[in-house]
């Protein structure tokens, strides 16, 4: 039923307000309201646009209309929070599997490598762009024979004993008969991390402190060095330079993947310790001197460190079958 407001009646809603305050009857089309005196428009019909009769609704127009812009409005509303729902649940899971945190104390650092500029005066890029690679002490494994102490990091998680064996050499077989298959190290690398070894010819369990530590520019053993994989690169089967195996490029765009290694110049280890189930040690790497092998000039580079951690090394027997033994 359409009600005639006063304050929105034209002339003749006056005079309609007017006759039902005072008693009067309403025109003929129009229905008294017992409630404020009113004089409006019967149920199914309208009010005029000239305002002085009541017209028949049609369908579609006025409530039933709203109706539809209700439902639609409902549907829409629904979707949108529903599909606003399922993004906030994927952000969230996203979220929480990037958050995991390295175990409190393990070796956390970073190797920067400063942008090389271009020697072309026109050039608007460098040669190089300045990157930085992480070194963290996710995964480690050790062995130790006859005094020679073998220590392999990762920077990534979960790599395994038997991973890092077959990646030292180690022969999937066990039958030196048999060709030796190159092996495939891409679940030991993430892009812009570097992965460490450390070797000891003789290890001097316990001699360390921090009060007397080791330095590597004043020592030769041990020796430690470093490869990382920077860049937008994949480990991938070809030959280099006569020999075939898996290495860190881009068939596409070779320059936007960089391989890294290199000896570890400066720096110190404070702490060599044998415990029940492998080795602890408590290093800082400050300087890098290395190269990229796979670049067509075999570019030089020393990257300097920061950073320094625990390196949780678990035993692994495997190790006694790769090339260091």
């Amino acid at each position: 039923m359409t009600r005639i407001p006063y304050l929105h009646l034209p002339v003749l809603g006056l005079a309609l307000a007017h006759l039902a305050g005072c008693g009067g009857t309403c025109p003929d089309g129009f229905e008294e309201n017992k409630d404020d005196k009113s004089c409006t428009c019967p149920s199914g019909s309208i009010l005029s646009e000239s305002g002085d009769e009541c017209i028949e609704q049609d369908e579609g127009e006025g409530g039933g209309e709203e109706s539809d812009t209700d439902a639609d409005t409902d549907a829409d509303t629904d979707t949108d929070t529903d599909a606003d729902a399922d993004t906030d649940a994927d952000t969230d899971a996203d979220t929480d599997a990037d958050a995991d945190p390295l175990p409190e104390g393990r070796y956390d650092g970073e190797l920067t490598f400063p942008e090389i500029p271009n020697e072309d005066p026109d050039a608007e890029e460098p040669e190089r762009e300045a990157m930085d690679a992480s070194i963290l002490g996710w995964s480690a494994w050790s062995h130790e024979q006859a005094g020679k102490l073998v220590v392999y990091m990762a920077s990534t998680p979960d790599v395994t004993c038997e991973e890092v064996a077959l990646y030292l050499g180690k022969d999937p077989d066990s039958n030196p008969m048999t060709e030796r298959p190159p092996y495939d190290p891409t679940d030991m690398f993430t892009a812009n991390t570097c992965n460490l070894v450390i070797v000891w010819t003789e290890a001097p369990f316990g001699e360390y402190s921090e009060s007397s530590p080791l330095d590597f520019l004043e020592s030769f053993d041990p020796i430690a060095t470093v490869a990382c994989a920077m860049g937008d690169g994949a480990f991938t089967e070809t030959e280099f330079s006569g020999s075939s195996g898996y290495y860190w490029i881009n068939e596409t765009e070779p320059n936007t993947a960089h391989w890294f290694t290199g000896r570890v110049a400066w720096g110190k280890l404070t702490r060599l310790e044998q415990v029940s189930d492998g080795v602890e040690i408590d290093a800082e790497i400050d300087l890098v001197d290395g190269g990229f092998p796979l670049s067509s000039d075999a570019e030089t580079a020393a990257p300097r460190g920061t950073g320094s951690g625990t390196i949780v090394a678990r035993s692994c027997p495997d190790l006694a079958d790769s090339d260091f033994f």
